[in-house]
């Protein structure tokens, strides 16, 4: 009778610490400021959701690599669009083209109102390759962009208003601001 409450016991407490583990893999969190021209963005990466996605944004902004890139398109309503290395130079045309590419991984987040996902590199749909510089933040929930293949990666957390200013800019007929949008650094928080 002991054994088997010993075994009840040990089962219930194995299982507990599963659970907690289970959880904090869930809430793991990865916090970036992107700071901009018009002011700083917040944003909570979620590894556990999108494990290569994430590792590769946090490469990318160690080495600094978007610092100095621009919000090139911008879709009032849809996205803003950031993270092209070729938006760094003086000519506008080549915007939305640079940058390499990485594989996808399974979806597990909705493209919902806030979040980030990699733009596509992929001339198919849904989506085979997503950029590894390119990113857009939804401004509304475009759940249609679920089915293609784009994979959410982290929330802003803070700045939704800097988000909402850099949407109302000014723009041309390709979406690209008249006035360049700059990010200065994403930085990762410890």
């Amino acid at each position: 009778m002991k054994s088997k409450l010993l075994g009840v016991l040990l089962t219930i407490l194995i299982g507990g610490i599963f659970l907690v583990n289970a959880e904090a893999q869930e809430k793991n969190t990865v916090t970036v400021v992107v700071d901009t021209d018009l002011g700083k963005i917040t944003i909570e990466l979620q590894p556990g959701k999108a494990p290569k996605t994430v590792a590769n944004f946090l490469r990318q902004s160690k080495a600094k690599a978007f610092n100095g890139t621009t919000f090139h398109r911008v879709v009032p309503g849809f996205v803003i669009q950031g993270g092209d290395p070729l938006s760094k130079d003086n000519d506008p045309s080549n915007d939305g083209t640079g940058g390499g590419t990485m594989g996808v991984e399974p979806r597990q987040l909705s493209n919902i109102k806030g979040t980030i996902s990699m733009a596509s590199a992929s001339r198919t749909m849904p989506i085979n390759s997503q950029s590894d510089a390119q990113f857009f933040i939804n401004l509304n929930d475009n759940l249609g962009l679920d089915q293609y293949g784009f994979i959410p990666f982290g929330k802003v957390t803070a700045g939704l208003d800097i988000v909402g200013k850099i949407a109302q800019q000014a723009r041309d007929k390709n979406d690209r601001p008249l006035k360049n949008i700059v990010i200065n650094s994403i930085v990762v928080l410890p």
